[in-house]
């Protein structure tokens, strides 16, 4: 259990991460500060492993860093659950443009599967429309997310509440995104014919 910490970061990958594999582990009630540093790409609270399972991420707050850093990201997660945490990414210019972070990551490219993962009561805030608020990444190769519950988080900001991206060959089976709200950007974006089971409905969006 990792719990009631406060960390400033510096130049690092993350305030709270690992790179090995992890199991029955809970992350919460702890207060990240990125200090609008941490390395591209970085993040205040990151599981790089894959087949890590069993973990409880709850309650934390993580203000941004890097404008392109990452508040909370795991990799790949079997029996995981995301709740009440309140994150906040960052914006600056890179290479000359205006960027911002990136809410929650879920998955990354030619990882294995993920499956019965909860992401609840989440807020996240960009004080910029760039980026995604709750990113899923299927990793490819026959990678399938499944039994993914994304229920009553609140998106402000961004350009897309939430994004189903893949790889080829990646795709999302019983996936539920109910009870969600968006106040400034569309809902979802990069939907697929060849996910299965995926239902949208009960949520708050802008009128387009």
């Amino acid at each position: 259990m990792v719990t009631g910490n406060m960390i400033t970061m510096g130049n690092g990958g993350a305030g709270i991460g690992t790179e090995t594999t992890v199991h029955h582990v809970v992350i919460s009630n702890n207060i990240i500060d990125m200090n609008g540093r941490g390395r591209q790409g970085g993040s205040g609270i990151g599981i790089a492993s894959d087949d890590s399972s069993f973990v409880t991420i709850n309650g934390n707050q993580v203000f941004g860093g890097h404008p392109d850093s990452v508040c909370l990201h795991v990799a790949t997660v079997q029996h995981g659950v995301i709740s009440n945490n309140l994150l906040r990414v960052s914006k600056g210019r890179v290479n000359g443009g205006d960027v911002g972070g990136c809410g929650i990551r879920i998955g990354r490219p030619s990882t294995p599967h993920d499956w019965h993962l909860l992401v609840s009561g989440n807020r996240i805030h960009s004080p910029i429309t760039r980026n995604v608020g709750i990113h899923l990444v299927a990793g490819g190769a026959d990678s399938v997310k499944s039994h993914v519950q994304l229920l009553n988080n609140t998106v402000d900001g961004f350009q897309f509440a939430i994004s189903l991206d893949r790889q080829v060959g990646g795709r999302y089976s019983d996936v539920t995104i109910r009870g969600n709200t968006s106040t400034r950007s569309p809902l979802v974006a990069k939907q697929s014919r060849a996910d299965r089971r995926v239902v949208i409905q009960g949520n708050s969006e802008p009128a387009r």
